[in-house]
């Protein structure tokens, strides 16, 4: 199981053998590996040397299956793992379960941020391993040593950090299911075929900021007046984005405009109520609306 804390990405997944879990880490390129006390497996020091990766040892107990379940299942309020399709990962259980328990001790006392557990399955992927990849410079060019000349420098041009991370994610996971690849190609047909239409998203997006990370900041407690105008500022474009998207006729782009909650309610609740534009801090004190609050 691995977690971004920044954007809230929960995922899950099994693997059948210690060389196959090595193959994942590269492709997940974790900060920090969590082990059972006194677990000190040679594959682990491997990993977090080439990944540079710091290893904590937590108490065997947070890894119990029955434990893991209720923490997971009281989270997310519900009765049963079921509806994630995970209920049958035992391994990916228990390491989902641990690394929401580290959370809540160390980290955070709510993580509300977390709203769903994402399972998924390498056959649903085409498998790169860490040679291919390097040979094939998707993220990093053998000649200057970086991103520069690198396929994703090549290919790289969204709007948004949410897009960047996405595109990543697209190309540490290419697709090898023919009905999804056509889905994606017949959208992205479409985007490209429709200059005017394309052109309109783009600077809809370009004005969005990164409300995953805005999320995650708000629900730990930790943002700042101008996270919330940012917030804000971000919410009042979907409407517009949606208006854009009603001309498509993708599945892909229809499914997204449909499957979305606009937060109408939470952008007119930071209009009303906060100062714009807001003070640094909380504490200079100004963040308010006069009339908002007597008090």
């Amino acid at each position: 199981a691995y977690l971004d804390i920044s954007t809230a990405e929960f995922r899950v997944t099994e693997v059948e053998s210690v060389e196959v879990l090595l193959e994942e880490l590269f492709r997940i390129r974790p900060r920090e590996i969590l082990l059972p006390e006194e677990a000190n497996p040679e594959w682990a020091g491997t990993a977090a040397n080439q990944l540079g990766a710091a290893v904590t040892h937590i108490e065997p107990v947070h890894f119990d299956r029955r434990r893991a379940e209720e923490s997971l299942t009281a989270h997310f309020r519900v009765h049963s793992l079921e509806g994630f399709g995970i209920h049958r990962m035992e391994a990916g259980i228990r390491s989902a379960g641990a690394i929401l328990s580290y959370l809540q001790a160390n980290l955070l006392d709510s993580c509300n941020h977390l709203q769903t557990l994402h399972p998924y399955h390498r056959s649903d992927y085409m498998v790169l391993d860490e040679a291919t990849v390097r040979n094939l410079e998707i993220f990093q060019s053998a000649s200057f040593q970086g991103l520069k000349g690198s396929l994703l420098a090549v290919v790289d041009q969204t709007s948004t950090p949410m897009g960047g991370r996405k595109l990543r994610q697209w190309l540490r996971y290419p697709l090898i299911q023919l009905e999804a690849i056509r889905s994606r190609q017949q959208a992205a047909a479409e985007l490209v075929e429709r200059a005017s239409l394309r052109a309109t998203i783009r600077s809809s997006l370009e004005k969005i900021n990164d409300l995953e990370r805005l999320n995650s900041r708000n629900s730990t407690g930790v943002s700042t007046p101008r996270d919330l105008v940012a917030l804000k500022k971000s919410l009042q474009v979907l409407p517009v984005l949606r208006q854009a998207l009603d001309g498509c006729a993708s599945e892909r782009l229809t499914g997204l405009r449909d499957s979305w909650d606009y937060l109408a309610e939470v952008a007119e609740l930071l209009e009303a109520s906060l100062t714009d534009p807001p003070p640094l801090t909380f504490n200079a004190g100004g963040v308010i609306a006069p009339g908002v609050s007597a008090e």
